[in-house]
């Protein structure tokens, strides 16, 4: 929920302006950023929480405070394993140029850049840890079926 987020910003800027600054990372997903028909109300809320990330970071800044995201694509977590067919995985992994899904410590990883001092210079940016999904033409699947073919 959108708001929610928001209301848990706002309460960790309040408290972190008094300390001196400090480091928000929201979670998003690569929903926020690629559209997908079948989920239009859940990458229409990623999309709010990419634009509240910049608009906070802008409002924050002056604060020392710093406001980023990060995106997660589909990740190997017990939730996939569990709800989503080999069938269906296999069909999506094929629009994934590196040809697999993130591990849940690939996410970790982007929001502990975004904590530490490594991004001391980093704000209103969005890290989307998904293998690539979203870069290619929607057609990238068929074009390398079609390449390995050859």
């Amino acid at each position: 929920n959108v708001g929610s987020v928001f209301l848990g910003c706002q309460a960790a800027a309040r408290e972190m302006t008094k300390t001196g600054g400090g480091s928000i990372v929201n979670i998003s997903s690569i929903a926020g950023s690629v559209p997908d028909i079948s989920q239009i109300a859940y990458g229409t809320s990623k999309a709010a929480i990419n634009h509240m990330t910049k608009s906070m970071a802008v409002q924050l800044a002056r604060a020392n405070i710093r406001v980023n995201a990060v995106a997660p694509g589909m990740t190997a977590t017990d939730a996939v394993a569990d709800n989503l067919s080999e069938e269906f995985k296999q069909f999506f992994l094929r629009h994934i140029p590196l040809g697999r899904m993130a591990d849940p410590a690939h996410i970790a990883a982007a929001v502990v850049y975004f904590l530490g001092d490594e991004s001391a210079a980093t704000t209103g940016q969005l890290i989307e840890v998904a293998g690539g999904f979203g870069l290619a033409t929607p057609i990238y699947a068929d074009a390398m079926d079609a390449a390995v073919a050859r």
